[in-house]
């Protein structure tokens, strides 16, 4: 007996089919765990799965931004930060204190700091606000690579960011996101331009970790509590939105992490838990 795995790639549409011919039961059960965590095939529909490592083609092609979003101002987001390496946006962050930003572990995983700046007070990322170089690096002790949970980490600057209508620290929210509040999602997720892009906002809405799992989990995937869901009316966060942040009454919830497709209503977008790793960050700002 053969079994056909197909998957159709979502870049170039190139259809690769893979015989297996006379394989165990435990093998083929571990092909289809791995195929369905590379590109999943829901039915004729192909998933999308939006990792981190989408970002390495940032300045190759021109990524998707925020969907369904509107153009906004650093002065509505000034908590806002953008994160440079070389001089090139790669990821979003956000300020929580004078000497430090918050961001997304993946984002910053194993950078040197020398080569890292944050730009705040802009809602450009290629120019503008001030520039901020790095004094050092830190992702939550727990953080694997290998896996989605404590997606977060500490930016420390080597001089004190200096606040302004336009620079401001935003709160942590120590508490999930409720089923159903609304919280705005930020960023510069390339809508065209190689190294600068419109700034975005869109509405989402959280969604029950319970119901989160419901979806993912038969795909393989599972939202533990350093994870929190959000999902909008068709509008959502896509590739290089890379550590978004969700806030709502001038607290953030989470950092864009991970999702299946763009703005799919059907599978939330997975976001770093604020409160999730909470005594962590407290800790790490404190010393």
């Amino acid at each position: 007996n053969q079994s056909v795995f197909s998957c159709q790639k979502t870049v170039s549409n190139i259809c690769i089919r893979i015989i297996l011919d006379k394989m165990t039961t435990t093998l083929i059960l571990t092909i289809v765990f791995i195929v369905l965590n590379v590109c999943i095939v829901f039915g004729n529909t192909p998933l999308k799965v939006i990792t981190r490592e989408h970002n390495k083609r940032v300045y190759n092609d021109k990524g998707i931004g925020i969907i369904g979003g509107k153009n906004t101002t650093i002065q509505k987001h000034p908590y806002q930060a953008s994160l440079l390496v070389n001089g090139y946006f790669f990821c979003a962050a956000v300020i929580v204190d004078k000497n430090y930003v918050l961001a997304m572990a993946d984002c910053i995983y194993g950078a040197p700091p020398p080569d890292i700046q944050v730009r705040v007070g802009s809602s450009h990322t290629a120019s503008g606000g001030h520039l901020y170089d790095v004094e050092s690096i830190q992702t939550h002790p727990n953080y694997s690579r290998a896996s989605g949970p404590f997606d977060l980490g500490l930016i420390k600057v080597k001089k004190p960011i200096k606040f302004s209508k336009t620079v401001k620290k935003v709160r942590l929210a120590t508490k999930d996101l409720p089923e159903n509040t609304s919280v705005v999602l930020s960023g510069w997720g390339f809508t065209g331009s190689y190294n600068d892009s419109e700034f975005q906002e869109a509405t989402v809405a959280g969604v029950s970790r319970s119901s989160c799992n419901a979806t993912y989990e038969a795909y393989g995937h599972y939202v533990d509590a350093t994870m929190i869901c959000a999902s909008g009316d068709n509008s959502g966060p896509c590739e290089n939105d890379f550590g978004d942040p969700i806030v709502a009454k001038n607290k953030v919830y989470g950092l864009f992490s991970w999702a299946f497709n763009c703005a799919d209503n059907e599978f939330p977008a997975v976001y770093a838990s604020v409160p999730g790793c909470l005594d962590w960050i407290k800790k790490t700002i404190k010393s």
